[in-house]
């Protein structure tokens, strides 16, 4: 066998033993209500500044960002996401929603949850008036 063949034979093996790591896809959006509708019939708007984070019962915590100008949070995770775990939504600290990936999973391999798309609108009106604000989630589509 020649050298350069040998050489390939090798980097094969190699390539061959590597494990692909394994991450799931996450998309959250957070949007608010407007007080009045717009003249183009826009009726909410995109929230800047939300923390995304991903809970598990393990404790372990992977903290995704913050929602950007668009409200979006796109990224890969590190790790697989477990379907017990749940997305955490928080601004300024305070937390906003708590929604089990088990519920909002758009797909699902061997237990775990390969991609989570979601938008949630937050309507915070309810804090002005001294309750809790309501966070109504959705398949984002």
């Amino acid at each position: 066998m020649t050298a350069w063949r040998s050489m390939l034979v090798r980097v094969l093996i190699a390539a061959a033993s590597c494990n692909p790591k394994v991450t799931s896809q996450v998309g959250v959006q957070v949007t608010q209500p407007l007080l009045r509708v717009r003249a183009d019939g826009t009726r909410e708007v995109p929230f800047l500044g939300a923390e995304v984070r991903i809970e598990c019962p393990n404790d372990t915590v992977e903290t995704l960002g913050s929602t950007d100008a668009g409200g979006w949070v796109l990224v890969t995770t590190r790790a697989p996401v477990a379907l017990e775990c749940q997305l955490a939504i928080d601004s300024a600290g305070h937390p906003l929603a708590r929604i089990p990936v088990d519920e909002s999973c758009t797909q699902r391999e061997g237990g775990e949850c390969r991609a989570l798309i979601l938008r949630m609108m937050l309507d915070r009106r309810a804090e002005v008036s001294g309750g809790q604000p309501i966070a109504r989630a959705r398949p984002a589509g």
